[in-house]
């Protein structure tokens, strides 16, 4: 018990202090108000040792001298764009550079100041800041004389990730980062990647319209948004700043950390920059699926194979967890390691959590990548910090928290599910019933409609908008019109004219396609040549099309000058070789000022009937033919591939195939124009890139022709096949195996499997890929599209008594035609050059006096639902002991054998026999070799008898059209006699269950 006394001087001491506390609180208050800080500012001493318009880089000292080169760890840092430097020397206690410096490490920094106080400062690009980086590792890289360690925090984290693929890793030892989002739609809280994705897409012009005219966000409103998504911690700083207001020495320890988190910390996001990034990164989600340009650069994390390390904080609300570890999946070439910290973002780099665990790991990631230690082996530091745990009141609380977590995530999904079907929604009145509309428009022979006149529209709507990716560089909407004009002004000063017919001899380039929009623009008709044409067939195909003129590239140079019926030839493109004088180089009579340029005729004068281009049949089974495509036909394929793929200007749509080719032209190239989306051209199909392609571009839609998926699935598979952005195969030709290998394989990607010929006036499409190997259903008009009963024997059409034709049952295999009607907008055919090439393919009185139909002279099949079935073509099917051969199927059921890589059946005529036999001609597997017993067992199992291959031949390599399409008739044409083939032959052994090399002596059973 106190005695009272002893109680009064207590309450008197204590009021005394708490009056003392008052008086220094107050004059600290004082002091505070009047000079605004307590201490002098403070940071570590440096030297900025070179600087550009958009940075300073500076290194920072030791003992007050700079060392040229020497043997320390160096490692450059980059702070964000909202962030002041100081973010990594906020005060002496808390300074990342002085701990690195005291380990040892050479600190620089690139010091990107305060836009809003810099000269056109608010006008930076994200292209300008990654560019500057890249100059920056250039700088120290020259100054030290190695490799360096490349590390940001938060938005510097994800300049460090991009600065390393543009310069494809040069000069650049690691990548170190700090709470860096990677996947921005994985940054939302409790929602399916799939459903974010659907918000933030169907939302982007909720963000980007308040954006468009801004010209940056204030250092004042980033503080802002800082302390709302940190309020909890704000309330504690402030409560926790007033216990320590009488005591001037531990404000001091805080006045560097109050005054950055108040608003001196932040700086000023550039208008251009946050455009960009909200649009690349945000909307379209580019740092994580690829494709992002920079300085008119393609370019993908996976371009990254230096070591990794990043940090990410399990209470990060800026750069949440599964956003910040995307970086496993972006940069499947690097070798990565993950510390996580039991912090928020802030507490990543600045804090005692960072100094006893951050930088001291980053310390030892430096010294031990330095000194030739490989990543794969690193083993940081043992730390005894403690987990953090949610504060729950008593042990009960845990599993009704999880209860509650539970639902609410469940119901996120339910509310994902909704929104999913309310933005598929939302893409049919906002992409497809535009372009629906649109097609029936195409009706009007009258309307002025051109493919120039399609590429200047996007151009004048979207000119800065990516357009055409080729080779990592990048051509925008407005850049590639603008070349597309200049090379119209050579044309002219040549005397190209309207409604000439001009060759286009080019290997794969942007410049093929330059060249036919430019001669589109003036009315010319564009002839599109197989680059692999050479001498007779090249002039073949010149006669065949009428060419007047001919553009060829500088590869076609020597095959242009040898034997070819044609005397005005054009080189377009950059030569470093001496120009032969009968040729003349387009390139040196460019107007570029196009101000000063005026055309003799009108441009863009094109309408629906005009003819646009000439593009030859495939040649599988003769000479190819040229197609007449108007410019109603390029736009109806092209708008058929847009509405049918669902296409959007956020897509990239991946081209492998040869630009001469229909399906290259029409459906890829076309169906890129029409939805203003982005196209990738490949020089030419490689299975071995093809992934490095999808992920440099950041590719959603692929398109493929015939076997071409065959040699992506024969290589082998690896989980990185899982790390793409693909939602979509979209072609034709693929046969039903190999379509579930690719579902396998590329998931979650989709296939649609479409049906159309180059001169025919119908389109087929699977666009529900419910039904594996099926061609689907009419895209438009199905009664316009009807099977009729064919005999194959005889080889034509066959008709009841009173001469009309006999539709097809369900599942019966009949030619497919199409009814010509040119009040419909599909209904138009164009044919062929040749007027009597086109009246072959055109029967008349089919079903009624006077009507007129396309013969497609394809075999196919429809089901009971509706869906069509691809059988054969006319002339490879045929017939065996009373049984038609589809030559398609027995290829199918060959081509899923281990052994053998790609094949070829047809039927070989014998004398003395009716019907045909079945060949098998068989390219195998490297390092297999053939087992007649396998095969008899495998054809037996899955085909008729009569359908089993008679005659087995191997074949070195089969040859195919560019298009992977199989040449057979020089094949058929050889037969089957040993006499006549060099080749492996084997036959057909049905009572040893096998086949058997076939000899001279064997050959009489063959024809028995």
């Amino acid at each position: 018990m106190f005695h009272p006394a002893q109680k009064t001087i207590k309450t008197i001491r204590q009021l005394q202090r708490n009056i003392h506390f008052v008086k220094k609180g107050t004059q600290n208050v004082l002091k505070l108000l009047f000079e605004g800080r307590f201490t002098i500012p403070y940071h570590s001493p440096f030297m900025v040792v070179y600087e550009e318009p958009v940075f300073k880089l500076r290194r920072y000292l030791d003992h007050g001298d700079v060392q040229q080169q020497d043997n320390r760890p160096a490692i450059l840092l980059i702070p964000p764009l909202m962030l002041a430097s100081e973010i990594y020397d906020m005060s002496p206690e808390l300074s990342a550079v002085s701990f690195l410096k005291a380990q040892g490490a050479d600190v620089w920094l690139v010091d990107f100041g305060a836009p809003e106080m810099e000269k056109n400062g608010m006008k930076r690009t994200l292209d300008d800041h990654i560019v500057g980086v890249s100059h920056a590792v250039d700088h120290v890289h020259t100054f030290i004389g190695k490799d360096i360690h490349l590390a940001g925090y938060s938005q510097g984290g994800i300049f460090a990730y991009l600065t390393a693929a543009y310069r494809n890793n040069k000069g650049i030892l690691s990548v170190i980062t700090f709470g860096s989002p990677v996947d921005i739609h994985r940054n939302i809280p409790n929602i399916r990647n799939d459903v974010a994705q659907h918000i933030i897409q169907k939302g982007s012009s909720f963000l980007t319209i308040p954006i468009k005219f801004l010209n940056g966000i204030s250092g004042a409103l980033s503080s802002t948004g800082f302390k709302l998504l940190s309020a909890q911690k704000e309330i504690r700083h402030f409560f926790e700043f007033f216990t320590i207001l009488h005591d001037r020495d531990a404000l001091k320890r805080r006045e560097t950390q109050r005054r950055f988190l108040g608003g001196e910390g932040f700086v000023a996001w550039p208008g251009p920059a946050m455009r960009k990034f909200v649009d690349d990164m945000v909307i379209h989600n580019r740092m994580f699926a690829g494709g992002l340009i920079i300085n008119g650069i393609a370019i993908s994390l996976s371009a990254i194979k230096v070591p990794i390390l990043y940090f990410v904080g399990s209470r990060d609300t800026f750069g949440r967890p599964a956003s910040v570890r995307a970086i496993q999946k972006a940069a499947v070439n690097a070798k990565i390691f993950e510390m996580e910290l039991h912090t928020g973002h802030f507490g990543l780099v600045v804090g005692t959590k960072s100094l006893n665990i951050t930088w001291p790991v980053v310390f030892q990631w430096m010294d031990f990548l330095d000194n030739n230690g490989d990543a794969a082996h690193f083993s940081p530091m043992k730390t005894d910090t403690p987990l953090m745990h949610l504060p729950f009141d008593n042990n009960t609380s845990g599993p009704i928290y999880d209860i509650a977590s539970d639902m609410i995530d469940s119901l996120w999904n339910h509310a994902g599910n909704a929104w999913l079907e309310l933005s598929e929604m939302i893409d049919v009145f906002r992409w497809q019933l535009p372009r629906l509309a649109k097609i029936w428009q195409l009706k009007d022979k009258a309307g002025a409609l051109s493919i120039a006149q399609l590429v200047s529209d996007q151009s004048k709507g979207a000119p800065g908008s990516s357009f055409l990716l080729w080779e990592g560089h990048a051509y925008t909407y407005g850049k590639f019109d603008s070349q597309v004009n200049q090379l119209v002004t050579a044309l002219v000063q040549w005397q190209f004219s309207p409604g000439m017919h001009v060759g286009i001899y080019m290997n794969n380039h942007p410049n093929f396609l330059i060249s036919v929009v430019a001669l589109n623009r003036i009315g010319a008709v564009a002839v599109l040549l197989n680059q692999d044409l050479r001498g007779q067939s090249l002039n073949q195909a010149l006669m065949a099309a009428r060419v007047e003129k001919l553009i060829i590239d500088p590869n076609h140079v020597q095959s242009s000058d040898q034997n070819i019926d044609i005397s005005d030839i054009y080189i377009y493109g950059n030569m470093d070789m001496p120009i032969p004088d009968h040729m003349v180089h387009l390139d040196r009579h460019v107007i570029a000022d196009l101000e000063q340029f005026e055309s003799p005729y009108p441009l863009n004068p094109g309408f629906a009937d005009d003819l646009a281009m000439l593009i030859f049949t495939s040649g599988t089974t003769g000479l190819p033919k040229p197609v007449k495509i108007s410019n109603r036909r390029w736009c109806l394929a092209a708008l058929a591939s847009a509405a049918g793929g669902n296409i959007k200007p956020g897509d990239t749509i991946y081209c492998c195939l040869p630009l001469y080719h229909a399906s290259a032209m029409l459906t890829f190239v076309g169906g890129a124009i029409i939805a203003g989306s982005r196209l990738v051209i490949a020089k030419r199909f490689s299975a071995n890139s093809f992934m490095d392609d999808i992920r440099k571009y950041g590719v959603t839609v692929v398109g493929y022709i015939g076997e071409m998926c065959r040699y992506l699935i024969s290589l082998p598979s690896n989980e990185k096949d899982k790390q793409h952005s693909v939602r979509l195969f979209m072609g034709n030709g693929m046969q039903q195996s190999i379509w579930e290998s690719i579902l396998e394989r590329y998931q979650p990607s989709q296939v649609i499997e479409f049906y159309a010929s180059t001169e025919g006036n119908m389109i087929l499409a699977n666009l529900s890929g419910k039904k594996v190997g099926s061609v689907g259903r009419p895209v438009y008009d199905p009664g316009r599209i009807m099977l009729i009963q064919y005999d194959i024997i005889n080889g034509k059409i066959i008709r009841d008594s009173n001469g009309k034709v006999i539709p097809c049952k369900t599942n019966e295999a009949g030619v497919l035609i199409a009814r010509i009607d040119k009040s419909h907008p599909v209904g138009y055919f164009d044919g062929y050059l040749d007027d009597n090439e086109t009246q072959r393919t055109i029967i008349n009185d089919v079903f009624s006096s006077g009507d007129s139909w396309f013969v497609s002279g394809d075999l196919l099949k429809r089901d009971k639902d509706g869906d069509f079935w691809y059988v054969d073509r006319i002339g490879d099917t045929f017939r065996w002991k009373s049984e038609n051969i589809s030559t398609k199927l027995v290829e199918t059921v060959l081509g899923d054998m281990s052994f053998v890589a790609n094949a070829a059946v047809y039927g070989v005529k014998l004398p003395k026999r009716e019907g045909r036999i079945g060949v098998a001609a068989l390219e195998l597997k490297p390092e297999m070799v053939f087992d007649g017993q396998h095969l008899y067992t495998h054809v037996d199992t899955h085909l008729s008898k009569s359908a089993h291959p008679r005659v087995v031949r191997i074949v070195s390599q089969l040859q195919t059209t560019d298009t992977m399409k199989v040449i057979k008739y020089h094949l058929q044409s050889e037969g089957v006699s040993p006499m006549d083939i060099k080749d492996s032959l084997y036959r057909y052994a049905p009572i040893s269950k096998t086949y058997v090399p076939l000899t001279m002596w064997d050959y009489p059973h063959v024809l028995d």
